[in-house]
């Protein structure tokens, strides 16, 4: 049986073995590593990850531990392998923290009513500053778009930049773990990846946090911006065109109303319809209501559908 042959020269895989060495300290140079393992192509990527393994130096057992804990099942076997190798070897395969801290603050941009959300969540890890990481949050098929991390920011700097950033609020450790939790789901439903860092972020998506439907709405209201009677029809069609049924589920008040809404949109909801567009035609009201009438255009069974609405709003 002949050698197995070597996709890459040894000298081209010791330069990159030597920027793992160099990157794999840090939660920064973590991420850029990840970086650099999504640039290989699929189809050769794990065959030039086990050639890497055949180095036995400082520093490989953490970043084959780190992919595992970002990729999961895709890279079982492959760190299985590793595992082995490296024991034989007598490397030490005991599993590396590659973060150790207590929750500080957390702040997110009030435009969930945009779909979107930015999110910086503090940690305090003993040393002078703060470990931040920050997300960009979608509620639409990308889920979480990005995740980059700010390793000990100095504290003095993280409140005054914090002060400046008006259209931030301070949320609970609870609620970055539901928000974070929530967009992530996106990605399973849409089978997109999220962004790389999974093996930082894992722990809140671990978090088990269950908010009733009223914590949802008290959330809601404190993460959107004011909005007129046009301006939140138009986004309520604009979560449905994205299938962001927790938000449009959370602008109707009780359970007639729910159901009324569901009644009505309960094909798009299960994909049995594609829900092309949503626009406000009218809107008349007084200070304290408003009726707003509205149309919808959606696809079904290769058949365009033309759909006409009556919305009844409160002031809340």
């Amino acid at each position: 049986m002949g050698k197995k042959r070597k996709l890459y020269p040894r000298q081209v895989l010791k330069n990159l073995v030597d920027d793992i060495k160099k990157l794999i300290n840090t939660n920064e140079g973590r991420l850029f590593l990840l970086e650099i393992v999504e640039e290989i192509p699929y189809y050769i990527r794990n065959q030039v990850l086990e050639e890497l393994s055949s180095f036995y130096e400082k520093g490989m057992m953490d970043f084959f531990y780190l992919l595992k804990l970002e990729y999961g099942g895709e890279m079982k076997y492959l760190y299985s392998k590793v595992l082995w190798k490296y024991s034989m070897a007598g490397i030490d395969t005991a599993p590396c923290r590659f973060f150790d801290g207590s929750f500080y603050k957390a702040y997110a941009s009030c435009s969930r009513h945009t779909g979107r959300i930015a999110l910086d969540v503090a940690w305090e890890t003993g040393d002078k500053g703060v470990h931040v990481e920050c997300f960009y949050l979608t509620f639409g098929p990308e889920g979480i778009h990005s995740f980059f991390v700010i390793e000990d920011m100095s504290l003095e700097r993280y409140e005054k930049e914090r002060r400046l950033l008006t259209d931030m609020v301070e949320v609970s450790f609870e609620e970055a773990c539901f928000l974070i939790s929530q967009s992530y789901d996106f990605n399973v439903r849409s089978m997109s990846r999220p962004a790389s860092g999974k093996f930082l972020y894992q722990k809140y998506l671990d978090k088990k946090t269950a908010f009733d439907e009223e914590q949802q709405k008290k959330m809601l209201r404190k993460l959107s911006s004011k909005l007129t009677p046009r301006q939140l029809v138009n986004s309520f069609f604009y979560g449905l065109k994205r299938k962001d049924f927790h938000y449009a589920s959370a602008l109707t008040a009780g359970a007639e109303s729910q159901r009324r809404v569901s009644g009505a949109f309960d094909k798009i909801a299960s994909s049995e319809a594609v829900f092309l567009e949503g626009q406000v035609e009218e809107v008349r009201g007084s200070f304290e209501t408003a009726q707003v009438t509205a149309y919808s255009l959606t696809v079904e069974e290769q058949q365009f559908y033309y759909n006409e609405y009556c919305f009844f709003l409160e002031k809340d």
